[in-house]
């Protein structure tokens, strides 16, 4: 019987045991920050051995191979979108911009050069203009000039019938020396 008992008592000292929950661990009391509670951020910094992986990484690709001439930002340092975080220099961009730069500027004095021939063919043009204006006004005042003369000598010719032969006459006896 005895040994029905202390089977009993084994079997309620273990379910006994079983149905409590498990304790808090043993901690120094050095190690703990004791404090009222406040409303406000609580910095807690961590030291461990170990690695640190960060939860997100994000990858900056450039539009063109290159070196790296200066870091700007550092690992960890929070940026803006305008931030630059590295100057690169590629001298294939580098050539390539200046041949487009001197290209450019060959274009711009093309284009003052065409302006320049442009302006002097107008200012020609409008010169031929001109002559050709002044030369049709001079003819057309001689035009004039000869028609009113052509009615005048028409005028006399009315008022005096025989002056055209005596000019006739005239004109033949100037031409031949001989004639009295």
């Amino acid at each position: 019987m005895q040994g029905g008992i202390a089977a009993g008592a084994v079997i309620l000292l273990t379910v006994f045991l079983t149905s409590l929950k498990p304790a808090a661990p043993t901690v120094d009391r050095a190690t703990l920050y004791v404090d009222s509670v406040r409303r406000g951020e609580m910095v807690r910094e961590v030291r461990g051995p170990g690695t640190l992986v960060p939860e997100h990484i994000r990858f900056i690709t450039a539009l063109a191979a290159g070196r790296v001439d200066r870091v700007l930002a550092q690992p960890g340092q929070h940026v803006k979108p305008e931030t630059v975080l590295l100057d690169l220099s590629n001298p294939d961009v580098q050539i390539q911009a200046l041949q487009a730069e001197q290209q450019l500027a060959a274009a711009r004095a093309e284009l003052v050069s065409q302006h320049t021939n442009l302006e002097n063919q107008r200012l020609t043009q409008t010169g031929l203009v001109a002559t050709t204006r002044t030369e049709y006004l001079n003819a057309k005042r001689e035009a004039e000039v000869a028609e009113s003369l052509t009615a005048a000598c028409r005028a006399t010719r009315r008022r005096w019938p025989g002056t055209r032969r005596w000019s006739s006459r005239r004109a033949i006896a100037s031409s031949n020396s001989a004639w009295p």
